[in-house]
């Protein structure tokens, strides 16, 4: 794997998240590229079901967690000379699914953010989806956790303290490490109650990358930068579990003009 071999301009944006960053990640890319200067390096450690501290399982595929994950070990290359360095630290949350609690989940959150501040990158965390998780039945609870973390058995009313201790603090930690805290807004979900809907993926990332100083409100022209077509290519990270076999991918997945993404 090939380090970022970062020249005096151009920013790093780090996006950590899971399934709402992943689903989102073609319009990411859109609204990065036109949204910010370049040359861009672009690197995300996301994936469905992801988990910020320990290795999880979605289908037939595993990751490692976002802290133990290879991004860290390229972070200081990221951050030489005066390139800027923005981050989004998003889809907190799936660890209550798998058993751990508010507190052990907020340790490893405090921990990507203690590394972005000290890296001296303009954070933001995205809040719980609080407004659509308050109106959340038993019932419709129970058949979302069926169909997305089938393997685990946690109730609504297990969860619900959990939920409550995790969003408090998470607005003390953005606070105490000067990140960003934007709040979710309701009209991003539908009948999903964590899952952005398609037609609010723009609006949505654009609101959470507006809090970047780095960020033009209005779209800019990169004539260096195509936009990037996720069609067909197979994006894989730096390191995964495929059917039971270990897999490692060299990075960046993508070196285009002034374009460079690695997935971890």
């Amino acid at each position: 794997m090939h380090a970022p071999t970062c020249t005096s301009d151009g920013q790093t944006v780090i996006l950590l998240g899971a399934s709402n960053m992943a689903r989102g990640f073609p319009t990411i890319l859109r609204l990065l590229q036109t949204h910010l200067d370049g040359p861009l390096d672009i690197m995300a450690a996301m994936g469905h079901g992801r988990s910020y501290g320990a290795w999880s399982r979605f289908m037939v595929r595993a990751l490692p967690g976002i802290n133990p994950c290879g991004l860290w070990n390229h972070l200081a290359a990221a951050t030489e000379g005066q390139r800027r360095l923005s981050a989004v630290v998003a889809d907190v949350g799936n660890d209550l699914m798998y058993g751990r609690s508010a507190e052990e989940l907020l340790g490893w959150l405090a921990i990507s953010l203690q590394r972005l501040q000290h890296a001296g990158a303009e954070s933001t965390l995205v809040s719980l989806p609080m407004c659509s998780l308050k109106h959340l039945s038993p019932a419709r609870f129970e058949w979302i956790r069926r169909l997305i973390f089938p393997r685990q058995t946690m109730t609504w009313s297990e969860l619900q303290p959990r939920i409550h201790r995790l969003d408090a603090g998470m607005r003390e930690l953005a606070q105490r490490h000067g990140a960003h805290w934007i709040e979710v807004q309701s009209d991003w979900f539908g009948w999903d109650p964590i899952h952005i809907r398609p037609s609010h993926q723009a609006s949505a990332w654009r609101s959470i990358f507006s809090r970047w100083s780095a960020w033009h409100p209005q779209a800019i022209a990169n004539p260096g930068t195509p936009p990037v077509k996720l069609a067909g290519r197979n994006y894989r990270p730096a390191e995964r579990i495929w059917f039971g076999r270990r897999q490692q991918t060299p990075q960046p997945v993508l070196h285009q003009a002034d374009l460079r993404i690695y997935l971890f």
